[in-house]
């Protein structure tokens, strides 16, 4: 209920709101998201140590290699990454750079932790955004960024196909590859997100294309 009340306002641009029903959701499963800044920062960089922990940096695992956990089974962990997934955006348009890269991280961590799930898909892509423009780990970024599209296509998820689509182009693709290979992501984006309804998406798709276009 919680989740559909936040997708709701989110739809009505009451982001605010959005971010409070998010929050009293994750609450019935014991999750918190920190309000001050210093607590958001703190978090931030505890769960990028705990994923750089968790691959690359004391295992032998590369970002690739992701894409063979294993599948997310518990109810309730699958619940709270269905909602930070949904109340990313609300967050990112509101501003709080801060607390929509610990949203990332903290999808990835669960992910690498409890396993895969369509929601991952929404971590890594979000994730990249943290290490491209913030932390200049482009090679990494784009990595988590073509992950989140094998991970998208391996649980067969069009119900989220456009928010990947939308997210890789916008955020990820454009560091890396030429500026024109965008435009077919966006274009699947809005296609995609028509197909299932997610219309926001499909309306940042088809409206971000643009940006890719005119240059």
């Amino acid at each position: 209920v919680f989740g559909l009340r936040m997708v709701q306002y989110e739809n009505m641009a009451r982001y605010a709101d959005a971010l409070a029903s998010a929050r009293e959701g994750l609450a019935l499963f014991d999750m918190v998201l920190p309000e001050s800044d210093a607590h958001k920062q703190a978090a931030l960089a505890q769960e990028i140590a705990t994923i750089e922990a968790l691959i690359g940096k004391r295992t032998n695992r590369t970002i690739a290699s992701l894409i063979e956990l294993p599948p997310m089974h518990d109810a309730g962990m699958r619940m709270v990454m269905n909602i930070l997934t949904d109340i990313w955006s609300p967050v990112y348009i509101l501003g709080d750079a801060t607390l929509a890269r610990l949203i990332s991280a903290l999808l990835v961590r669960l992910s690498l932790q409890h396993g895969q799930c369509e929601e991952s898909a929404y971590g890594y892509v979000t994730h990249a955004i943290t290490l491209g423009p913030v932390r200049r780990d482009y090679e990494a970024a784009f990595a988590f960024g073509s992950l989140a599209l094998q991970v998208n296509q391996r649980f067969d998820d069009r119900r989220r196909r456009a928010k990947i689509n939308q997210q890789f182009h916008a955020h990820v693709n454009l560091w890396c590859r030429p500026m024109h290979s965008c435009i077919g992501y966006a274009k699947e984006a809005c296609r995609s997100g028509l197909a299932s309804g997610d219309f926001l998406y499909a309306a940042y798709g088809a409206s971000t294309e643009s940006w890719p276009a005119l240059v």
